[in-house]
């Protein structure tokens, strides 16, 4: 058990110098070369990098660049616990194989749903929103397999455990931190989580193609990919599969108060900045004095909910 500890601690260490001197060795270099050589680059970094006519801000790099040291850290801990044990293995045992092939099956799903939107996207981004191949199952099939191929991780590292009572080690369970943090990741942060996809981003699907996308919502999972999620109980869908009433009401209610202030007649054809504004504020303040009723779900929208 003391081993183990020691080594997690030197891989602690060892992230840490490394990650220390590719930051040195990135801003000698001055990384913008690499990126001027190869066409391509991370568009989050191009302010602190000095891409959009300002100077490199190297503090602001650092913390970007240990953050991510951090992340790397946490999410592998698995893989520390499996190879800093001492316990010898000659085979596989029927648990290991099992769950070795589920987290194949989770980076399979991840590679197959990032090139499927990938593809739609060349294709001219048809019917406005993605639902081919296994986004037909799940409107978030990539994130579900990042999340499940680390909970696999985890729950394969549990026969490394050098305790008596493996189900009881306390470092394996400390391991449990990287499905946990990637989950956190993907469902909470913004911008790229789960919580702002499924938040205000469903908007412009609600003003392009609303019954269709309304549908494509309600036959859809959220999350876990799965056949005929239509006909869930609303229960397990707002339990086991994510689904959030309030977050779909709200959506609801949004898109029906444009309704009812613009009028199908008086939707602009090109898009004008000040006039969106000006509907987003009459919509706010309808949601927020008039009464609840006047915004009631019609018979086609309430079966979605």
């Amino acid at each position: 058990m003391s081993s183990q500890y020691f080594v997690f601690g030197i891989a602690a260490a060892i992230t840490i110098g490394v990650q220390s001197i590719g930051f040195t060795l990135a801003y000698a270099l001055r990384t913008e070369i690499f990126y001027d050589r190869t066409k391509e680059g991370d568009a989050r970094f191009d302010e602190v990098l000095g891409k959009k006519g300002g100077r490199m801000k190297p503090l602001t790099f650092f913390v970007y660049w240990m953050a991510q040291a951090f992340w790397v850290y946490l999410i592998s801990m698995p893989l520390l616990f499996i190879n800093s044990s001492s316990v010898k293995q000659s085979d596989f045992a029927a648990y290991d194989i099992a769950f070795a092939t589920l987290f194949g099956c989770g980076v399979l799903v991840e590679i197959v749903a990032d090139i499927q939107k990938a593809w739609w996207v060349r294709s001219g981004r048809p019917g406005h929103f993605c639902s081919v191949g296994v986004w037909s199952f799940s409107r978030h099939p990539n994130y579900f397999g990042e999340i499940f191929q680390w909970w696999c991780l985890w729950a394969f590292a549990q026969s490394s455990s050098e305790s008596n009572r493996s189900y009881a080690d306390p470092l394996w369970w400390a391991c449990i931190v990287s499905p946990l943090f990637t989950m956190h990741i993907l469902l909470n942060m913004k911008p790229t989580g789960l919580c702002n996809a499924e938040g205000e981003n469903l908007q412009r699907y609600y003003d392009k193609c609303p019954e269709h996308y309304s549908a494509y919502r309600n036959s859809t999972s959220i999350l876990i990919p799965m056949i005929g999620y239509r006909h869930v109980p609303m229960l397990l869908k707002r339990t086991i599969f994510l689904t959030s009433r309030s977050t779909s009401t709200s959506q609801r209610r949004i898109t029906q108060a444009r309704r009812k202030i613009v009028g199908s007649n008086q939707i602009k054809t090109v898009f004008d900045p000040e006039y969106e504004r000006y509907i987003n504020l009459k919509v706010m303040i309808a949601l927020v004095y008039l009464c609840p009723e006047d915004f009631e779900a019609t018979d086609d929208e309430s079966e979605e909910y």
